[in-house]
């Protein structure tokens, strides 16, 4: 995918300060600390479009993104951070969960770490997702730390960790490398197009398919 321009747009704590919706979202979620940050750095070629903290639980804001003045890319804050407090994890929870009910996401992103087991927040927002009929693949960041050998098995640790999960659902993935890069805008221009087919978008984000390099 080219990227030709990206473009902040707006930052926000409150539900009420949503910007009005003017492209079509691609939305990126996880646990805090499973590379979030330095994947969409990666995805759009920017060492600090989003920004990595050393400490996580810091990103409290849901963030978005222009790309090339066709679709948005939409970053929410990482969730399950377990030295945040009670009250903290209750808001941003409500702050996600009612940014993803405003039914705006063209396809939902979600992240784990592939050294480690998807935990309970993850499958349980995979099941809230799929309950509410939203289109969600999974990205298994840090692939790079993995030996090739390995990589099959952490990949079908996943799947097995949720039951209605097929290996198709997932794409292994290293910012280091890029390992998996092509693969993921391959699947968001995919959904763009879908959404436009069933009239979501306008019609001429077909075309990104037509830019990829």
């Amino acid at each position: 995918m080219r990227v030709l321009s990206v473009e902040f747009k707006a930052s926000t704590q409150v539900l009420s300060y949503f910007p009005a919706q003017q492209l079509p979202e691609i939305v990126f979620a996880g646990r805090s600390n499973v590379g979030k940050s330095s994947l969409i750095n990666c995805l759009v070629h920017r060492k600090k479009m989003a920004h990595a903290s050393s400490q996580p639980g810091r990103t409290r804001s849901i963030n978005f993104y222009d790309v090339n003045r066709k679709f948005a890319l939409v970053d929410l804050p990482g969730y399950g951070y377990s030295k945040a407090s009670k009250s903290l994890q209750t808001e941003l929870a409500a702050l996600i969960e009612g940014y993803l009910l405003l039914n705006r996401a063209s396809l939902i992103i979600s992240i784990v770490d592939s050294r480690r087991p998807p935990g309970e927040l993850d499958v349980s927002f995979w099941e809230w997702l799929i309950t509410h009929k939203m289109r969600f693949i999974v990205v298994a960041t840090k692939m790079d730390k993995i030996p090739r050998s390995k990589r099959a098995s952490a990949i079908a640790y996943i799947v097995d960790s949720f039951e209605q999960m097929e290996a198709s659902d997932v794409v292994s993935f290293s910012s280091k490398t890029r390992i998996g890069r092509s693969e993921l805008w391959g699947r968001i221009i995919s959904s763009l197009s879908s959404s436009s087919s069933e009239g979501d978008i306008p019609p001429d984000l077909t075309s990104l398919g037509k830019i990829c390099i």
